[in-house]
C-alpha cells in the first residue's frame, strides 16, 4: 500500500442511495489502520455518505502502526531482494554444476589423450630402436663394403 490508500474490506449497510456502503482501511499518516465505510457506487453517481467506523486512534498507536507498516514493508523488500539474490545462487550453482560436468569431461578427454600419448611414445621408442639398429646394419654393411672395395683394390 502506499502512504495515502484505502482498501476495500467487504460490504456493509445501505445508506443516502439505496446502494450498499464499502467498508475500507485508511493507510494514510493521521489515520493508519482506521477503518471507515463510503458509497460504493461510481465517481458520478456516489451519494455523500462517508463514515468512520473505528473511533479516532491516539497519536502514540497511531506512530505504532505506522511503524509497523513500515516494517512490514521493509520486510516486504527485503524478502524479495533476498528472493532474487537465492534465484541469482541457484543459476550460480546450476552453472557451476555445469562447470564441473565439462570439467569431468575435460578431464576424461585429458586421460584418454594422455594413454594414447603413452602408447604414441612407446611406440616412437620401438621405431628409434629399430631406426638405430638399421643404421648399425648400413654401417656395418658400409664397412664391409668398403673394406671388399679396398681390398679388391689392393
Amino acid at each position: 500500500m502506499s502512504g495515502c490508500s484505502s482498501v476495500l474490506t467487504g460490504l456493509r449497510k445501505k445508506f443516502y442511495c439505496g446502494k450498499a456502503a464499502s467498508n475500507f482501511v485508511a493507510w494514510t499518516p493521521l489515520n493508519d489502520g482506521r477503518r471507515f465505510s463510503k458509497c460504493s457506487m461510481p465517481e458520478e453517481k456516489k451519494c455523500s455518505y462517508w463514515e468512520w467506523e473505528d473511533d479516532e486512534l491516539s497519536p502514540r498507536i497511531i506512530e505504532l502502526i505506522c511503524k509497523l507498516k513500515k516494517d512490514k514493508d521493509s520486510l516486504r523488500h527485503e524478502k524479495n531482494i533476498l528472493r532474487r539474490r537465492m534465484v541469482d545462487l541457484e543459476n550460480y550453482v546450476a552453472e557451476g554444476i555445469e562447470k564441473v560436468k565439462e570439467n569431468d569431461d575435460l578431464k576424461k578427454k585429458v586421460a584418454d589423450l594422455e594413454n594414447l600419448l603413452a602408447v604414441d611414445v612407446g611406440l616412437i621408442q620401438k621405431l628409434k630402436d629399430k631406426v638405430f639398429k638399421q643404421w648399425i646394419v648400413i654401417g656395418i654393411s658400409w664397412c664391409c663394403f668398403v673394406g671388399l672395395i679396398s681390398s679388391w683394390i689392393m
